[in-house]
């Protein structure tokens, strides 16, 4: 082979590595993508609360973390009651909304 041809097809052999190199780090973004998902929807679980189920007898008084208890449990049964944990070496770290969006407010001119 001349070195005239494969000069011609050098820049043709450097395209398609450079795509095949491309569709390598594709797939492995996507197979990392994929199990990461695997391992985030086998961590997080799901529990639902009722609201008399977190405070049943609705009195705070008394309670040296009185503030810090009534938000957190506010925060649980916010979403309706559902909120996500995570099991983690005999512990649940709880995953809640601790504030609500503001609604805007729909303002007569």
């Amino acid at each position: 082979m001349s070195y005239y041809v494969l000069g011609v097809f050098t820049p043709f052999i450097l395209i398609v590595v450079l795509y095949v190199v491309w569709l390598f780090s594709q797939l492995c973004h996507a197979l990392v993508n994929w199990a990461m998902k695997k391992v985030h929807y086998r961590l997080i679980r799901t529990q639902y609360l009722e609201a008399t189920e977190v405070n049943p007898g609705g009195e705070w008084e008394g309670l040296s973390i009185s503030p810090t208890a009534k938000r957190f449990t506010e925060a649980l049964i916010r979403d309706g009651g559902r909120f996500k944990y995570i099991p983690l070496f005999g512990w649940c770290v709880c995953i809640v909304r601790d504030c609500k969006p503001e609604e805007k407010e729909a303002t007569e001119e």
